[in-house]
């Protein structure tokens, strides 16, 4: 058996897949078949793997195939470095790999593999705290979509995994540290006030609310050059105009309206 490409006279490129045999008599008996569209599709093919394979050897997130027929899960390569897995080693099974999830976050993943299984979401995204080599866990964002069968069934699961560690540690010091900076401001015996450029009112603290004799809700409402008393309202604007060109201005005194 041979494979011979063709030129019709209308120029169309056709591929042929050519057996023969010899006959008793002596004659040669030769059939051909048209595989033109059989090898446009393993040259999509091809090109397909040889992308996916330059993708997986390039990006940092770990990709994953889940067979749900036979119950396999394979992953990339990137699951050994980003979770710093030792590369000589096998990948996980499922269940294996379902043992690492946080005890915390695992039966909402188990939740979401059975409605995978039963076809009540097509595309998805989670994040679960993941047990790496060096026994830390980790925040990982996963997220992939269903592929069915002709009959609608679900039969296979893509997806990826990304490392958000870094990340959700960063969110959790900002956040502290914005619940620090809150508390210094509500609790601090000094009045402070968060204004905008034209003088009204965004935040203030209980001391400064205290000082005038509103609330605080009631100070929202209130604009810091209608409490300024007159004496003081000149100095007040010529503040508020430098404060244009520069971050900060030097200590001073003034007075309030009481309520």
């Amino acid at each position: 058996i041979t494979e011979r490409r063709i030129k019709s006279t209308d120029g169309t490129i056709y591929d042929l897949e050519i057996s023969s045999k010899m006959l008793p008599d002596g004659r040669l008996q030769a059939f051909s078949r048209d595989i033109t569209e059989r090898k446009k599709a393993a040259e999509a093919l091809q090109k397909s793997n040889e992308r996916f394979n330059i993708i997986n050897k390039t990006t940092n997130d770990v990709l994953f195939e889940w067979n749900i027929q036979n119950d396999e899960i394979w992953f990339s390569d990137s699951y050994f470095t980003l979770f710093g897995f030792d590369p000589g080693k096998p990948l996980p099974l499922l269940d294996e790999w379902l043992e690492k999830i946080h005890p915390h976050d695992r039966q909402s993943i188990l939740d979401r593999t059975e409605q995978l299984k039963n076809n009540l979401v097509k595309i998805w995204q989670d994040e679960i705290r993941f047990l790496q080599a060096d026994n830390t866990y980790g925040t990982v964002l996963q997220r992939g979509f269903v592929l069915n069968s002709i009959d609608g069934k679900t039969t296979r699961v893509l997806g990826s995994f990304i490392n958000i560690t870094d990340r959700k540690r960063a969110e959790i010091k900002l956040s502290e540290s914005e619940k620090y900076n809150r508390n210094l401001f509500t609790q601090s015996p000094v009045g402070l006030v968060l204004t905008r450029m034209d003088g009204s009112l965004v935040d203030v603290n209980e001391a400064f609310a205290n000082i005038i004799g509103y609330n605080i809700e009631e100070c929202k409402q209130l604009n810091i050059i209608k409490l300024t008393t007159e004496k003081f309202l000149p100095q007040e604007m010529q503040i508020l105009k430098e404060l244009e060109h520069k971050k900060n201005f030097n200590a001073f005194e003034k007075e309030y309206q009481h309520k």
